[in-house]
């Protein structure tokens, strides 16, 4: 039976860990967290047991801070929640949740909330099925962004409006985006990498386009022809 859940509980808590970091999570208050911590902890002493007397010894020992039931809960629901957490589509989760207005807001505030708690208090996978959907609606159903000025002083070339996006197929809408600076670029494109995985954007509809002006060299470099 211990070497049955082992394998559940150890991915459990590297779901935790993982999720928890991208989500800036506190390891303070994240009762989940702590509650596969014991549970893997529990585990792993008993494993290291050799017959029923060392197993009563160990589960005598162990330092449990929680309920019984809120520990074996965590246990036996851990394959289910790991796998659910490894399939759920975080970058959309997270690039819906960078938005601002309440809707964003709210994503955040559901999905902490039941991450944070333990499985016995809150089953978290209906909690982040409903939270990808509604992500997903908000990266579907948000403006796209205004085309913006190119950079001041650019040369021929840049700062001129990209090529018009493709006619686009039926079905979908065309859409395209111009901003002025990398760091808009970055969120604009980790934005994009979310609605394809989403299947919101066809993917061999995307152009990419970028466009600067480097400084020239103030003198050429020494040991040139002469």
């Amino acid at each position: 039976m211990v070497e049955l859940h082992r394998p559940a509980v150890d991915a459990l808590v590297v779901q935790l860990d993982r999720r928890g970091a991208e989500l800036g999570l506190p390891d303070e208050g994240f009762a989940r967290l702590s509650t596969a911590v014991a549970a893997q902890t529990l585990l792993a002493d008993l494993a290291g047991t050799r017959d029923d007397l060392g197993r009563v010894n160990a589960l005598v020992a162990a330092s449990i801070p929680m309920a019984p039931l809120t520990l074996a809960k965590s246990i036996t629901t851990a394959r289910t929640v790991a796998d659910e957490m490894e399939a759920a589509q975080f970058g959309i989760i997270t690039a819906a949740m960078s938005r601002s207005g309440p809707q964003a807001e709210a994503l955040r505030v559901d999905l902490e909330a039941a991450l944070t708690a333990d499985e016995f208090v809150t089953p978290v996978v209906p909690v982040l099925h409903d939270v990808q959907r509604r992500a997903v609606e908000l990266l579907k159903d948000a403006p796209a962004p205004g085309r913006g000025p190119g950079p001041a002083g650019a040369g021929p070339g840049v700062g001129s409006p990209p090529p018009p996006p493709p006619p686009a197929p039926p079905g979908l809408v065309a859409k395209d985006w111009s901003g002025g600076s990398a760091a808009e670029a970055r969120a604009q494109l980790g934005d994009l990498d979310a609605k394809v995985a989403a299947g919101i954007v066809d993917p061999s509809t995307v152009q990419v386009h970028i466009a600067w002006a480097e400084r020239e060299s103030a003198a050429e470099p020494p040991g040139g022809d002469g």
